[in-house]
């Protein structure tokens, strides 16, 4: 068990964590704010699994916001 001390411990540090980064933020440039999606399938089997493939992407201004691969 972690005494009262300890979490004043830790919660300044996640304070001072916080007030590091304020200025630390996601930035995009002035191109084009365009959001795209791109998609690719695999529906011949693994030979391993028995399953198919299936993954994406999502972009935003040319950056990627969101991705997945599945089985």
């Amino acid at each position: 068990e972690q005494s009262p001390k300890g979490d004043w411990v830790a919660m300044k540090l996640v304070l001072r964590y916080l007030n590091d980064t304020s200025c630390v933020r996601l930035k995009y440039g002035l191109g084009k704010l365009i959001l795209e999606g791109f998609m690719s399938s695999n529906m011949s089997f693994d030979v391993d699994t028995n399953r198919s493939t299936l993954g994406y992407v999502m972009t935003y201004a040319g950056r990627v916001v969101s991705w997945q691969l599945r089985l």
